[in-house]
């Protein structure tokens, strides 16, 4: 199966994230290490418009074959439309048969090689249209409130209802963390989406969960790592 790595270079909350050094190596390289680790991928592609990543990357063994248009490199473009740019060529470049693709988005740099796996084998086992990781939700997402920015007046669906509930008395519920995604090409390209009739959820733990998008993001990453390495000494 082809993985696919998106990591652009003009990035605005942690600006240079995907070469930012952690524990001592770029973070885009957690991510490639995992996919090459994962016993299901053949191919991983490095899809970027930045000469810097792709140069820094090139030690790895990751496919670089084309370089990501500048349209699709702005704050304004959709992922899904890198993802489908991406097969696109390959399959007419590159010699990719298969509909079927992951993406691994580098700022989740502690999911595993076995949690790929492991959403591969049920996207696989369940016929699944896509497989999403994510993880639990730790508030119910009732409590989300509107504020208006100026008088700074809360609403919400149903504040006195709400206000009167414990947390535990909410469905429990789940959101997604952008370590997998396990997609097919066809319906993706028509329906321009992740989310198809059946589409499953992979649970991962908060831990293997963090996201990096900005500057905290990141330390949380480093105590985590930190932590990890004391408790192995």
């Amino acid at each position: 199966m082809l993985a696919i790595i998106p990591a652009r270079g003009g990035s605005k909350g942690l600006p240079g994230k995907n070469v930012k050094l952690l524990g001592g190596k770029p973070l885009i390289h957690w991510t490639i290490e995992a996919a090459m680790r994962s016993k299901y991928i053949d191919r991983v592609v490095l899809s970027t418009d930045d000469r810097g990543i792709a140069e820094l990357c090139a030690s790895t063994g990751i496919e670089m074959p084309f370089f990501r248009p500048d349209e699709l490199a702005t704050d304004e473009s959709l992922a899904v439309d890198v993802y489908c740019y991406t097969v696109d060529r390959m399959q007419r470049d590159h010699k990719l048969v298969e509909d079927e693709y992951v993406v691994l988005l580098p700022t989740v740099p502690f999911r595993s090689f076995h949690d790929i796996d492991l959403a591969i084998e049920m996207y696989r086992e369940n016929n699944a249209d896509s497989v999403i990781s994510g993880k639990k939700v730790d508030f119910p997402v009732e409590w989300l409130l509107s504020v208006d920015p100026k008088t700074k007046q809360i609403s919400g669906a149903d504040l006195a209802k709400i206000s009167g509930k414990n947390r535990q008395s909410f469905e429990q519920q789940f959101i997604p963390n952008g370590g997998i995604y396990v997609l097919k090409h066809h319906l993706v390209k028509a329906q321009k989406s992740y989310y198809f009739n059946k589409t499953l959820f992979y649970e991962m733990p908060e831990e293997r969960s963090i996201d990096i998008d900005v500057g905290y993001d990141f330390k949380l990453a480093e105590f985590f790592l930190e932590q990890m390495q004391s408790e192995n000494l």
